[in-house]
């Protein structure tokens, strides 16, 4: 008997969704959720359009406002539903179910972007999340 139930269940993947991690984790993930950094005009908000390469749509920002912290504006992710032509290969981005993820393609940190905001467009670029890193204590 294993003396760690969590090492027996990491190595057998008898649970809920056991399957679905074990080949994510074998093959990697399709997308990821990504911080924006909204660098000019208006906060991005839920809905707003997200734009990439050669000017399409890639998806939709599913949070954002502005940070009093970092007094700049900040949202978070994209919803992908669209085939975009990215460098020398074409990538699809079919359908996703969760909010908050983009394909691997567009989540690397300082990734240019646009996102449009009351009709008008503005640049994003990709950023790595939490925006402010904590100073808490952990004893």
């Amino acid at each position: 008997m294993c003396n760690n139930p969590g090492k027996r269940r990491r190595e057998a993947f008898d649970f809920l969704g056991g399957a679905v991690i074990k080949k994510q984790l074998a093959e990697g993930v399709p997308r990821k959720r990504v911080g924006l950094m909204i660098t000019t005009g208006a906060p991005a908000r839920q809905h707003s359009k997200l734009i990439g390469p050669n000017d399409a749509t890639v998806g939709e920002v599913t949070s954002g406002g502005f940070s009093p912290c970092l007094g700049k504006n900040i949202a978070m992710g994209a919803q992908l539903t669209h085939t975009v032509a990215v460098a020398h290969c074409t990538l699809n981005l079919h359908a996703v179910s969760h909010t908050g993820y983009v394909d691997n393609a567009f989540s690397k940190a300082g990734t240019a972007l646009k996102v449009e905001v009351r009709g008008k467009i503005n640049d994003a670029v990709v950023t790595k999340m939490p925006f402010v890193q904590t100073h808490y204590y952990k004893g």
